[in-house]
């Protein structure tokens, strides 16, 4: 895909479809990326979409098992399991 995108719109075409991810391993890919094919001045996109990506991760991990519980103990086991996904 990078091919068929130029270096102008990279920048923030590539972290803006990244930045939608809860995967912990989008983090490392975005910043490998931004070394491999941004100068300092152009990685701007790049590392707010790190900073989502590393916030989705957080709520998930530290916040979902709280709403997880909190939902099962006002609507019953499966509507919190279904909530969840």
């Amino acid at each position: 895909m990078e091919a068929l995108i130029d270096v102008v719109g990279r920048a923030p075409f590539i972290p803006a479809l990244a930045s939608a991810s809860a995967d912990p391993a989008t983090v490392a890919e975005l910043g490998a990326y931004a070394a491999r094919q941004l100068t300092p001045e152009t990685r701007g996109p790049v590392d707010i979409a790190i900073a989502a990506v590393e916030d989705r991760v957080k709520v998930r991990q530290d916040r979902l098992p709280d709403i997880t519980r909190w939902l099962a103990a006002r609507t019953g086991e499966g509507s919190a399991t279904e909530a969840t996904r």
